[in-house]
């Protein structure tokens, strides 16, 4: 299941492409890209993933989101690296190093935010969860987008992990109750 939901995120670049060059228009409005990239995220996860059998634990809910967000990632990258580093005046390699640093960590704590977010409607049925497994990432990913300083991409990815750390510890505490104890 995490290889089919890895395949399922890098699939649905191909719909965010499109999608981006319909909405955005410069660089100045590359925040947009959230917009389009975390809902599809999102389909990813509820078509692959929500009503399968082995989605029957808070933690896999981040483990698939975060599986869809580095296949979607890292098919990205592939783009960026070999086909865009030129245009954009980077030798591949640098783009490479850059963006493992910053946008696959990015794009991972999105999936496990939103993940997280799953799991807390599917397994405490809090009803808002489901809107802020789209909303939460959607914010992140757009302010991340929105920075022009290395600076700035690197303390929005910071922020990010730092959160996903305290979710994990909250999910696994989650798990921790919904596992019995055998003697």
């Amino acid at each position: 299941m995490v290889s089919l939901a890895v395949f399922g995120g890098a699939v649905i670049i191909w719909p965010a492409i499109i999608l981006n060059e319909l909405m955005i228009k410069s660089d100045s409005e590359s925040y947009l890209a959230a917009l389009t990239e975390e809902p599809l995220k999102f389909a990813a996860f509820t078509f692959l993933i929500k009503n399968r059998k082995v989605f029957d634990e808070p933690l896999d809910a981040i483990v698939y989101g975060t599986a869809i967000s580095l296949g979607f990632a890292a098919h990205e990258n592939y783009i960026y690296v070999y086909q865009l580093s030129g245009e954009l005046g980077m030798l591949p390699v640098d783009m490479a190093v850059i963006r493992s640093m910053l946008s696959m960590p990015l794009h991972a704590c999105c999936g496990a935010i939103m993940g997280y977010q799953l799991a807390k409607y599917k397994f405490s049925n809090e009803r808002w969860a489901l809107g802020r497994a789209l909303i939460f990432p959607i914010l992140l990913h757009g302010i991340y987008n929105f920075q022009d300083t290395m600076f700035g991409f690197g303390f929005v990815v910071f922020f990010a992990v730092i959160y996903v750390w305290k979710l994990y510890g909250e999910a696994k505490k989650e798990q921790q109750k919904t596992i019995p104890i055998s003697c």
